[in-house]
């Protein structure tokens, strides 16, 4: 099954594969910011009335309430069962698992706290409107942070990926239109990825390791990071390319004035390939499937 969360409903839905209608369950009054399920099956559901409600599913109306002064941002499960919110006044805080006494707290970023992960080695990664990234312990108290700044304005998606090398490398976007991957062993950023006309604002991987974004532009992109980032680009053709033909899935082939037909694909990692030349320039290309064996 999946979730999904929306910062425009108070409503959680939860769609089963197989089931043609979702699981609607009336949270919040306000509209929801982030939503996690925890290690034992329960919903966090955080709001920006300042509540997190942590219920589960199949007893919606047995819930305990984090409450909060001010909106919520984000909500991440921790490894131990406690959970950790944070929020527009600067602070992460670490809630037992069944609400239970005063949560602790880390005051590191000093700023509204925009997005948070939770990281393959336990600590957390959090960041703040003034574009800086803080990794912490995820412990009450937690002090002398790693500091990552880069980004210029609040960013909004942090992310964990694996690199096609085995290293682990933290995913970030913001307002700034940019994803920034960062090697937190040596605290340098690796590589800038640009393309977005708007805010970065959510990112996550596929299975097969692409890094996917979504932006306030309207479009989700899909980046392969196996490719390296100053890999040069050699155009097929040596002048104007003057006829473009769709082949198979995301395949295309090309006609120049420098009378080269060429096969390509939107494929980062392949190649060009030149299928024949002719001695003057080709003016249409419109290949079957027999032309093509």
């Amino acid at each position: 099954s999946t979730q999904s969360r929306s910062s425009a409903a108070s409503d959680v839905y939860k769609r089963q594969v197989n089931a043609s209608e979702p699981i609607v369950v009336a949270v919040h009054n306000e509209a929801i910011s982030a939503a996690t399920e925890l290690s034992d099956g329960r919903f966090a559901v955080a709001s920006v009335d300042g509540d997190v409600d942590v219920f589960a599913l199949d007893n919606p109306t047995e819930r305990i309430t984090l409450s909060h002064s001010n909106e919520v941002t984000a909500v991440t499960a921790l490894a131990d069962g406690t959970i950790a919110t944070a929020a527009v006044d600067g602070l992460i805080r670490i809630w037992s698992a069944d609400g239970a006494g005063e949560p602790g707290e880390i005051d590191t970023l000093g700023a509204p706290v925009t997005a948070m992960a939770l990281l393959a080695d336990g600590r957390l990664a959090t960041a703040s409107v003034d574009g800086v990234i803080h990794v912490v312990d995820a412990l009450p108290g937690a002090s002398e942070p790693l500091v990552l700044p880069g980004h210029t304005g609040a960013i909004r998606s942090l992310f964990e990926v694996r690199l096609a090398d085995g290293l682990l490398a933290l995913a970030s976007g913001g307002d700034d239109t940019t994803i920034r991957l960062w090697d937190l062993a040596t605290q340098s950023q690796l590589r800038v990825l640009e393309g977005h006309g708007d805010i970065i604002s959510s990112i996550g991987a596929l299975p097969d390791g692409r890094l996917v974004s979504t932006s306030g532009d309207g479009t989700g992109r899909v980046w392969d990071l196996s490719v390296p980032p100053n890999r040069p680009v050699t155009a097929p053709h040596d002048w104007n390319v003057s006829a473009i033909h769709s082949w198979n899935n995301d395949q295309f082939i090309t006609g120049g004035t420098d009378g080269k037909v060429v096969l390509a694909s939107t494929s980062e990692t392949s190649e060009p390939l030149v299928l024949t030349q002719h001695l003057s320039l080709i003016l249409i290309s419109e290949p079957t499937r027999q032309e093509a064996i």
